[in-house]
C-alpha cells in the first residue's frame, strides 16, 4: 500500500479556509436577505471563543471530513455514517460554489486565491469516501462505480484505469455499460481489482470476505469450488439486505425453491431464471455460462 494521496495535515488546512469562507458568505447571505439560506447549516456551531479560526478547527464538519479521510486511507479505521454522510455532501456542494462566488469578491479568507473543485482535497474527500461506501456498504440496489470513482480508489489517473479495461490488459477490470451507455463497474469486480494495487487501501475487516469470493469464483475448476464461492456471496448479501420482502422481490418474480435448485447445481433451472438470480449479484452472462459449463461437465462426469 503506498501512501494517501495527500496528507491529513493539508485536508483540514483547505477545510479550515473553505468553511471561513463559506460563512463569509453566509453572512453576506444574511445581510442580503434578511435570514439564513437552509443550505448552510452544515456551517452553524457554537461560539467556542473569539478565534474563529480555532472555532472552525473545532468544528463537528471539520471533525467530519477528517474521519471520512481515515475511512478512505486507514485500513484500520471503521466508519459510521449517521448524519455525517449528508452534513458532508452540503459542504462539499456549498465548496463548489465558491467557483461561482469570485464575482462577489469571497476567494479563500487567507490565502486570496480561488476555489477549484478540481483540485480541492475536500471534495476529493468526499468523493473517495462515496465511492468507497459502494464497495464497503453495498445496497440492496449495488449502485456501479464510474471511472472516475475507480480511479480515486486506487490513486491512479483515469487514462490508466481505461487502459486497464482494454481486451490485452494483464490484470483486466471487469466492466459493462449502463442504460446510458456509460462505462460501469460493478462493486464486487472493483473490490476484486482494487485489492491488487498498490495504491488501494484494503480493509482488514469482514469485507475482505466479498473479495475472496469474487476471486474463488473466477478460478474454479470445479463445480464444488463455483458453488461454494457462488454460496459466499449469497450469503454476504444476505446479511447487507436489511429490507422486509427484498429476500423474495429480488429475484423479479423467480421462486425461492428455483434459487435453492440453482445452488444447489441442478441442471433444471431455466436459463432465463438463472440470469436473473445471478444478475442480483453482479455476475455477468460469462459467469452464467460458466456455471451451466461445470454443470454439465458435473453431471456427465457423473453418468447423469
Amino acid at each position: 500500500m503506498t501512501a494517501p494521496p495527500f496528507s491529513k495535515d493539508d485536508l483540514r488546512a483547505e477545510a479550515i479556509e473553505v468553511f471561513l469562507t463559506l460563512k463569509s458568505a453566509a453572512s453576506f447571505a444574511f445581510q442580503v436577505n434578511g435570514q439564513h439560506e437552509d443550505g448552510f447549516s452544515c456551517l452553524y456551531q457554537p461560539i467556542f471563543s473569539d478565534d474563529e479560526r480555532n472555532d472552525a478547527d473545532k468544528s463537528q464538519i471539520i471533525e467530519y471530513l477528517i474521519a471520512a479521510y481515515d475511512y478512505c486511507f486507514d485500513p484500520d479505521a471503521l466508519f459510521s455514517i449517521g448524519a455525517m454522510r449528508s452534513w458532508l455532501a452540503a459542504f462539499c456542494l456549498l465548496a463548489s460554489s465558491l467557483e461561482r462566488m469570485d464575482q462577489f469578491n469571497f476567494p479563500l479568507q487567507s490565502t486570496g486565491h480561488s476555489f477549484s473543485a478540481q483540485t480541492s482535497l475536500c471534495i476529493r474527500t468526499y468523493r473517495t469516501m462515496e465511492a468507497r461506501m459502494k464497495i464497503d456498504e453495498p445496497t440492496e440496489m449495488q449502485e456501479d462505480l464510474s471511472v472516475e470513482e475507480i480511479a480515486l480508489l486506487a490513486n491512479m489517473t483515469e487514462g490508466a484505469v481505461r487502459n486497464a479495461m482494454s481486451e490485452n490488459a494483464k490484470d483486466r477490470l471487469r466492466h459493462h455499460r449502463n442504460e446510458q451507455g456509460q462505462i460501469s463497474i460493478h462493486p464486487i469486480d472493483a473490490a476484486d481489482w482494487l485489492s491488487r494495487r498498490r495504491g488501494f487501501v484494503t480493509k482488514k475487516g469482514e469485507n475482505r470476505d466479498i473479495y475472496e469470493a469474487r476471486r474463488r469464483l473466477d478460478t474454479a475448476t470445479t463445480l464444488a469450488e463455483f458453488l461454494a464461492a457462488l454460496n459466499a456471496l449469497r450469503q454476504r448479501w444476505h446479511k447487507e439486505s436489511k429490507m422486509v420482502g427484498t429476500y423474495e422481490l429480488c429475484y423479479l418474480g423467480v421462486p425461492i425453491e428455483t434459487e435453492e435448485r440453482l445452488f444447489a447445481g441442478q441442471s433444471d433451472v431455466a436459463f432465463d431464471d438463472a440470469k436473473r438470480i445471478f444478475e442480483n449479484f453482479g455476475l455477468s452472462m460469462d459467469d452464467t455460462a460458466r456455471y451451466w459449463h461445470l454443470v454439465a461437465q458435473a453431471h456427465a462426469s457423473s453418468g447423469r
